[in-house]
């Protein structure tokens, strides 16, 4: 009897030793194969896919640590396809722009070649058109480079503190005149504070010359108008250029600062998306931040919001 006892006992034990063994195996393999089909569907380019592990083990912070690297790689991947295409259309549009005056200028080159402008009256207007046309591009070209150095750090921004409210009123007082022959109105919404901000005045002057150049541009009436206000708000100035003209939808409001961009495909010869690209860029290398909203009735408004300095 104590021989068959001793006998089961070890039978007992040889099989329960065998179902921990498999029982511990399959609590390692199982997770490994697993980790290892994540690992398989991740070189195969799904970037998408995530590990569904549910076990609260050793292996449950090796699973996170995957999908979180699966995360990185998919937000990285995205990131790459999209300044591919950011490149690929910022190519297109310097094509663009640089090739319609080019094409225009030669046209008139050889319509002086071939005698198609016969009296000196119609030469000089010739040549004041490619003139112009020349104009237009050494305009282009220099945003171009101003676009591309902003984005360098030996491009200099020299800040200094000034009143907000008396840089925008001389902005209003110097530019009014020359604004009324281009068809735009500009006029101060309410008071303007004595409130201080740290900029740099000539890049400012130009965020605000892109601004007004967009808004002559996209009149919807012969004559257009721009509101100029200005408030503090917390610990930042927030100023508001809002116009009356076409306006933009508001599902291309956030793309509005993105290079060449064109809402409208309509307007496809009036403007090449640089200044507002530009004016995006200058205003956050002064530390601010701008953005576009529709206007109630039409128009389009710009804001830009500048941390404020104590007077």
């Amino acid at each position: 009897l104590s021989g068959a006892m001793l006998l089961m006992m070890l039978a007992a034990i040889f099989i329960t030793n065998r179902i921990l063994t498999r029982r511990v195996l399959n609590s390692v393999t199982t997770p490994l194969d697993t980790l290892s089909y994540g690992v398989e569907q991740i070189k195969s380019g799904r970037l998408s896919f995530r590990l569904d592990y549910l076990g609260q083990d050793e292996f449950s912070p090796v699973c996170a640590a995957f999908n979180e690297m699966a995360e990185r790689l998919q937000s990285s991947e995205e990131s790459r396809l999209l300044d591919e295409n950011s490149r690929r259309e910022l190519i297109a549009g310097i094509s663009h722009d640089l090739r319609t005056p080019l094409t225009s200028v030669k046209a008139y080159i050889e319509g002086l070649e071939k005698g198609v402008a016969a009296t000196p009256g119609q030469q000089i207007k010739y040549l004041k058109i490619i003139k112009s046309k020349t104009e237009d591009l050494e305009g282009l070209i220099n945003r171009l480079f101003l676009f591309a150095k902003l984005d360098t750090s030996d491009f200099p921004v020299r800040l200094e503190r000034v009143s907000i409210g008396a840089e925008l009123a001389g902005t209003l007082s110097s530019l009014s005149e020359e604004y009324a022959q281009k068809g735009l109105r500009l006029r101060a919404a309410s008071p303007l504070p004595d409130a201080f901000v740290d900029i740099d005045r000539a890049l400012f002057q130009n965020v605000l010359l892109n601004i007004l150049e967009n808004s002559a541009k996209y009149k919807s009436a012969e004559t257009g108008m721009v509101s100029i206000s200005c408030a503090p708000e917390n610990d930042r100035v927030k100023i508001r250029l809002a116009d009356n003209g076409l306006g933009v939808p508001d599902d291309a409001l956030d793309k509005l600062f993105d290079v060449f961009f064109r809402a409208d495909k309509s307007r496809g010869e009036a403007g090449n998306g640089l200044g507002l690209a530009i004016s995006a860029k200058i205003i956050r290398r002064m530390n601010g931040e701008i953005s576009a909203e529709s206007v109630n009735g039409g128009g389009l408004a710009i804001i830009i919001s500048l941390p404020a300095a104590p007077d």
